[in-house]
């Protein structure tokens, strides 16, 4: 009987390499919202040709975060109140259920690392605070999630992360305070381990990170591109 090998690693592509790096300075807002992009100074920039760069732009606009117009090249997306309602609308949708079927198979590892990431919610910086805040709720919904729920919230995350700064940069007292207690309400329903508990937390804590998105992007979208 022949050996099955197995199939050989394959090293991340120079699109993708781009990409991420592209999506990056999005997200984090080097390259801000509104923002002309020039595929010249991009490939210059990066030591690479204009077509890798095209490439990566390609799939940036599939995501949401690049718009490419006709003849005049590319902008980073606005900051827009109707992508907020969107991505809500579907995050509602997936995590209160999925953390409900979840909260019966955390184990007390997770909980030890949820308790040990509130820490760093309450002193940052910022550049810590979200990647940990984005692992704090995948810790959540990861024992029931499905390969399909990760692909979709991990879409949906990206696309929220550049609001998520919105409420995260302020390094006031009082808005860590909120942030360190908000997910403390969440790890306590989680260790109740009831699952309608969990949902109805996970359920508050998604309209109440909307309502404070949409304050900070209203009374005018940040951004915006013009017709």
């Amino acid at each position: 009987m022949a050996q099955v090998r197995p199939s050989p690693i394959q090293a991340i592509s120079l699109v993708d390499q781009v990409t991420r790096q592209l999506r990056e300075r999005i997200i984090d807002g080097t390259l801000p919202a509104g923002r002309s992009v020039s595929i010249t100074r991009l490939a210059e920039g990066m030591g690479v040709s204009h077509i890798p760069v095209r490439e990566a732009l390609r799939h940036l606009e599939s995501e949401g975060l690049i718009a490419l117009r006709p003849g005049r090249g590319a902008m980073v997306t606005a900051l827009r109140t109707e992508d907020v309602r969107g991505i809500y609308r579907i995050r509602r949708w997936i995590e209160p259920e999925l953390a409900a079927l979840s909260c019966s198979m955390v184990t007390k590892e997770d909980l030890a690392q949820l308790k040990e990431w509130l820490t760093v919610l309450r002193k940052g910086p910022i550049d810590e605070e979200i990647p940990v805040h984005k692992g704090f709720h995948f810790m959540l919904l990861r024992p029931a999630a499905s390969e399909w729920d990760v692909r979709i919230l991990e879409y949906l995350w990206n696309a929220n992360e550049r609001y998520a700064r919105l409420i995260f940069e302020p390094s006031s007292k009082a808005r860590r305070e909120r942030l360190e207690s908000a997910h403390a309400t969440l790890l306590v329903a989680v260790r109740s381990r009831n699952p309608e508990r969990v949902r109805r937390s996970v359920l508050e804590h998604l309209n109440e990170n909307e309502r404070a998105l949409l304050e900070a992007l209203e009374p005018s979208d940040i951004g915006q591109i013009g017709d």
